[in-house]
This record gives C-alpha cells, sequence and structure tokens, in this order.
C-alpha cells in the first residue's frame, strides 16, 4: 500500500487531526519516570507511529528528560570515576615524604 492510499486510509482518525500542542499535553500527560518503569519504552514507541508524532516527541527534550531518571544513573557514574581515582593513587602512601623520590 502506498503512501497516499494509508493517508485517505487515516483521514477519518480523530487522532490523526488533533492539533501537536494537544498531542504534546497528552505525550506529557503519559511520561512520568514515578508512574510507570516502561515509560521510556512507551516514549520511544509512541515516536515511531506516525512521522507527526515522531517530530512532536523527537523535538521536545522535555517529554525525554521527564522519561529518564538520571538520578539513578549517577551514582554508578561517581562509583566508576572514584574506582579510577582510587587506582591512580600512589601505592606508598604510608611513607614519609623524605622517603619519597
Amino acid at each position: 500500500m502506498n503512501a497516499t492510499a494509508i493517508r485517505n486510509l487515516n483521514k477519518d482518525n480523530p487522532a490523526v487531526n488533533l492539533a501537536p500542542e494537544l498531542l504534546w499535553t497528552i505525550f506529557k500527560l503519559n511520561v512520568n519516570m514515578f508512574m510507570d518503569a516502561i515509560v521510556l519504552d512507551n516514549l520511544r514507541l509512541s515516536s515511531q507511529v506516525c512521522r507527526d508524532w515522531s517530530s512532536i516527541i523527537v523535538g521536545s527534550p522535555s517529554l525525554w528528560a521527564q522519561a529518564i531518571d538520571l538520578d539513578s544513573l549517577l551514582p554508578n557514574i561517581f562509583d566508576s570515576i572514584s574506582d579510577y581515582e582510587s587506582e591512580l593513587e600512589p601505592e606508598n602512601e604510608g611513607e614519609e615524604d623524605g622517603a619519597r623520590l
């Protein structure tokens, strides 16, 4: 089926005729990382429904920011940094300053 035939099938679909601002509001209401564990998957899948939905979702950083819990990623990042820094520390910390070369 070609693109014109698909558009003709969808012309009576109410979701196709919604204003972009209204669609964005609906997406915003459905994107809350604290209410649903799979909110990021839902947002990604919604962005693949059609070109219009994709443009709205991909072009809205606030939707993605609300869907991704950065706080859950930060402790892991800081743990990795502190592990890396501890590997860089000299092993002879117990020696006096005069004994070091």
